[in-house]
Order: C-alpha cells, then structure tokens, then sequence
C-alpha cells in the first residue's frame, strides 16, 4: 500500500530533519554569541529570538511527524513520533503549537528585514523603537492561530471513529490512536487558515518592499558606509528576502493542498496528508542555514574554522611522515 510506504519514508525523513535542525541552531547559536561583529551587534536581538522559534519549530515538528485526513466533518490529526505515546490529546496540542510557531518564524523573519530597513533610513532611536514597537502587533497572527484553535470543543474520540469508518481503507497502525478537530469547517477553523493564508501572500509581499527600500537607501549612503559594511549589508538583505519568500515555496504548495482535499469533493491527494507537515516546517531548516551563509562574519568564521582544522590535519600528517622519515634507518 502507498501509505505504508510513505509511513516508512516519514520514518527516514523526520530523524534526519531534527538533527540537521538541530545541528544548525547549535551553530548558529555559537556563531551569534561568539562572532557577531559590533556592525550587526543590534541584530542579536532579532537572531536570539528567531533561532529559538525555528529550534521549538524542530523540535514540534520531530515529536509530532504530523499526518492530516480531512473528513466530512472533522479533521484527523495523528503523529508518528514519540508524542504519540503520550496521547491524542498531545499530538493535538502539539499540532495547534507547530501552527503557531511556523507563523512566528515568518513574522520575525519579516521583523527583521523591516528593523534593518527602518534603522537604515531614520536615526531617531525613539521614533526607530516606536516603529519596531508597533510592527510587533503582526504577532497578533499566530495568537489567533493559537486561540481560535481552541474555541471550538474537544472529541478525540469522535474524530477518531470518524476517521476509520471514512477510510478503512488507509494503513493507520502507525499511529495508535490518534484525534484531531471535531469540526474543521467551523467559523473558528476557517479564519486560522485564512489568517496562515493571509500571511502565505503578505509576507513576500511587505518584505520584497523593505528589500527595495533598505537596497535604495544602502546605495545612497555610500559615503558615509565603508565598502564592507554596505557589502555585509547587502548579503544580509539577500539572506533575510529569500527567508521571506520560503512561503510562497512552502506553504503555497500547502495551502493548495490543504483546500483541494478539504473543498475538492473528489478525494485526497495521500502523498498530501504528509508533504503538509514537511513542507510547512521546512524552513526551521533552511532559516538558520540562510543565516548563516549570508551574514558574512559568520560564513567567514565558519570557513576559517574548516580552514584550521584542513591545515592542521595537514601539518599533523607532515610531522607524522618527517619523524617516521627519521626512524627509517639506512640500509645502503
């Protein structure tokens, strides 16, 4: 059966997803606490934050390894990982959180981009902190997330029984018991995913305009930044755009999908009720690995780290083979 073998991928893909996760944060962590020059001093306190939402996101993702089937009334959802052993119950808070934490995540890198462009453009550190102050009400978007997902009244035993008589057809062993929302087309489970949908298509939108902004204002002020620091600039702008339009990669496709097999009336896309949970955590990945190549005191640090160990390795090798040379005696 197909969902058998795509259980068996998920079961591949998952563990190698959290500890590259994983493995990035922890690095960019390091790279922040230890390498931030004093030109991107104030982006720590964006970095800090914005590593941590991608390392919760990771670690939501990897516990959940989550699988959607919509049915004519309530939405299934039902987890591979370990918080499948602690109950239906856990999977289900744990898919409400990994919602709202894949909407943190592109919020802040949004944040982001618009501090770097507003600090650029103004040098009034009240009015500058005004205006990040009040760009903190796009945070409002993953607590409704959070909220309205739970407005609407729990039955795990309900959508479960309603699951298995729809499709008695689908391998859910895997899975053990599992539960999801009652209802999925009620008001309240409507506006979440028109407000993820909102933020789908807002985000590459405002953040391709700070973009043009911060690169306008970057190419008037060349007298009074150095060549570095316009080119450090420049690199970190490019990072933070292609972070901003991971959406349209990921959760574009997700959407699609999402409504087709709850609206179409003509089935499900099955590859779909997994290729959801993947691709709307993806960018817990590729954030931090973005971060780290396009702010260049990190990238460079990280090269200069390879560079040590390759040429101490290196030179190790040399010594060994000159003391050995040494020991050899002469036979002629």
């Amino acid at each position: 059966m197909l969902d058998e073998t795509l259980n068996q991928i998920t079961a591949y893909y998952y563990p190698i997803y959290f500890g590259l996760g994983i493995t990035l944060n922890l690095l960019l962590y390091y790279l922040i606490f230890t390498k931030t020059t004093r030109v991107f001093k104030s982006m720590k306190l964006f970095l800090i934050p914005a590593n941590t939402s991608t390392m919760i996101l990771s670690i939501l993702t990897f516990s959940l390894q989550v699988r959607t089937v919509n049915n004519e009334k309530s939405l299934a959802v039902m987890g591979q990982g370990f918080c499948k052993y602690i109950g239906p119950e856990a999977c289900f808070h744990s898919y409400i959180l990994l919602l709202t934490f894949t909407s943190i995540v592109g919020i802040m890198n949004l944040h982001t981009i618009y501090y770097r462009m507003i600090s650029m453009k103004y040098q009034d550190r009240k009015y500058i902190r005004r205006k990040i102050t009040l760009f903190c009400f796009h945070y409002l978007v993953p607590l409704l997330v959070l909220v309205l997902s739970y407005i609407p009244k729990m039955d795990m035993t309900a959508v479960y029984k309603e699951t298995l008589n729809e499709h008695n057809d689908y391998h859910f062993e895997p899975f053990g018991e599992f539960g999801g929302f009652v209802n999925s087309h009620s008001i309240y489970q409507t506006m979440v995913t028109l407000c993820l949908a909102i933020m789908t298509i807002y985000a590459p939108i405002f953040g391709y305009y700070c973009r043009r902004n911060a690169l306008k204002i970057l190419n008037s002020t060349k007298k009074s930044l150095s060549e570095k620091s316009i080119m450090q600039f420049k690199s970190l702008i490019q990072g933070l755009t292609l972070q901003i339009m991971l959406p349209l990669i990921c959760y574009v496709p997700v959407a699609t999908f999402f409504v087709y097999n709850k609206y179409s009336g003509y089935g499900q896309l099955l590859f779909s009720q997994y290729l959801i949970g993947m691709l709307s955590t993806l960018p817990a990945v590729l954030d931090p690995l973005l971060t780290i190549y396009f702010i260049v005191p990190y990238r460079n640090a990280l090269f200069n780290i390879f560079k040590h160990r390759q040429s101490s390795a290196v030179e190790t090798e040399n010594i060994v083979f000159h003391k050995s040379s040494i020991m050899i005696p002469n036979v002629a």
